[in-house]
């Protein structure tokens, strides 16, 4: 489990009182600020609020600026963040997305005859582990990046967790991966970046998970750490070495 998320945890305003040493007057009307004077003495004066100028860097816990209001989203969690276990008894297993693409539109990519036989393995799988399992064959770029956005704004309170499978071609450019839909490449990152906790919230806390199968991926090291809190990426095939049919 991922510690404490600063990203969609809220600041209360107790907290911030507790660190602003300087600000001693209580009304919301004005703060009390330090400056020194041409002695090089600390002098302190009222600054009314709404004089002062929005503050939301270190300096606020040093009594310059005013409190940030906080306006991150807030995400109920379906487990304590010192929690060992996911908690895996919702209503639903959750949605199994698989992106499928064996044609393309470059004639440099090959169609990928394994694509079939794959999925169909692949849904067996998810179908064995009561996910409701979804399709999607051939995507172009654009329809593809819809997809993934219309799943993460879809209500997952319900759902233990979300598997992501991706089947296509895809390499490395400049050391940054990316995969390919029908008609263009897509950086990797398009594959989970919708659905961290401030995106979708009530997957928050949840195990989100993603499987990628590519053809002719060249990559230096292995992929290993997951970038996000919950979510787990695997790669079917190793630094450069093609892949084959799974079974053949």
């Amino acid at each position: 489990m991922a510690s404490r998320s600063e990203g969609i945890m809220p600041v209360t305003e107790s907290d911030v009182n507790q660190n602003l040493p300087l600000h001693e007057d209580s009304s919301p009307e004005a703060v009390q600020i330090s400056n020194l004077d041409d002695n090089g003495e600390s002098q302190r004066k009222q600054v009314p609020l709404e004089n002062m100028v929005p503050d939301d860097s270190d300096t606020r816990w040093m009594g310059c600026g005013q409190p940030m209001k906080d306006i991150r989203p807030q995400a109920a969690m379906s487990v304590g963040r010192d929690a060992d276990f996911y908690k895996m008894d919702h209503k639903k297993r959750g949605q199994a997305i698989i992106f499928v693409h064996d044609q393309f539109d470059d004639i440099n990519l090959q169609p990928r005859t394994c694509a079939k036989h794959d999925t169909a393995i692949t849904r067996h799988a998810f179908e064995h582990l009561s996910f409701e399992v979804k399709e999607h064959w051939n995507l172009k770029k654009r329809d593809f990046l819809a997809t993934l956005h219309q799943v993460s704004s879809e209500n997952h309170h319900n759902s233990d967790c979300l598997v992501v499978v991706f089947m296509s071609h895809g390499n490395v450019n400049n050391n940054k991966e990316f995969l390919c839909t029908q008609d263009f490449k897509v950086d990797t990152e398009e594959l989970w970046k919708n659905f961290t906790a401030d995106k979708c919230p009530s997957l928050a806390g949840k195990p989100k998970l993603f499987f990628i199968q590519v053809d002719c991926m060249h990559r230096k090291e292995d992929y290993v750490i997951p970038l996000h809190a919950d979510m787990l990426m695997m790669w079917a095939s190793y630094p450069d070495v093609e892949l084959t049919c799974l079974g053949s």
